[in-house]
């Protein structure tokens, strides 16, 4: 019976931190940037990335790409229909109405990861890490702890 106990604790320790996670960074663009190989064609996944997703009203959603590669934004442009259509089949509904795509230079993006791994404590906002640290399965910590810093 003391397994059950610890067993339902981990459990709800693990949906209480994801659920934290998805509210503050986003569930659908955590489930794309996941799955973003699978939506856009193989060739383009290591160009570009999809950064957020922002509400427009009125049931509109523009999802907004950053492209690390100038030779494929008219690629990308060109495929923008096929990318919203692949986006909302995987959700099975609409997530996704507009893309906008921003080009940026590889030399910000050096700075933007040394930035992050700088401030990767920060991230993780201090209630959800001292309920991870609770944890006492050492593994399970980490992960949750990666989890947490990765930043969306």
């Amino acid at each position: 019976m003391k397994f059950l106990n610890h067993e339902r604790n981990i459990t709800q320790i693990i949906n209480n931190t994801t659920k934290k996670l998805f509210n503050s960074k986003g569930f659908c663009l955590f489930k794309l940037m996941s799955e973003w190989p699978n939506i856009i064609d193989p060739s383009y996944v290591e160009y570009c990335l999809p950064v957020s997703i922002k509400n427009l009203g009125k049931n509109k959603k523009r999802l907004e790409i950053e492209i690390y590669n100038s030779g494929v934004v008219f690629d990308l442009q060109y495929g923008k229909e096929t990318i919203i259509s692949n986006i909302n089949s995987f959700f099975k509904q609409e997530v996704v109405t507009d893309i906008s795509f921003k080009l940026v230079e590889r030399s910000v993006i050096k700075q933007q990861k040394k930035k992050k791994s700088t401030n990767s404590n920060n991230i993780i906002p201090k209630d959800l890490e001292q309920e991870i640290l609770q944890i006492d399965d050492e593994q399970i910590r980490n992960n949750l702890l990666k989890i947490a810093q990765t930043k969306l």
